[in-house]
């Protein structure tokens, strides 16, 4: 096995009281650029008068199976 790092954009509702929270959604990057790209574009969807999602791009750390290299 072969350990790489990701980059995770998670997007979540964090509820009263604290620190109840919701992952609304998910998803991979290869790169911090990537994910801080589709980070912006996410808050950018964000209407003024609604509940406020947090949007992190988080280090993931995977295993890679290396069978058949």
């Amino acid at each position: 096995m072969e350990m790489i790092t990701v980059w995770l954009l998670s997007i979540q509702f964090w509820n009263d009281p604290p620190p109840a929270m919701k992952f609304v959604y998910t998803k991979e990057y290869p790169t911090h650029e990537e994910c801080m790209a589709a980070r912006d574009k996410w808050i950018e969807t964000q209407k003024p008068d609604k509940e406020k999602f947090q949007t992190l791009c988080l280090l993931k750390n995977k295993n890679v199976n290396t069978v058949g290299r």
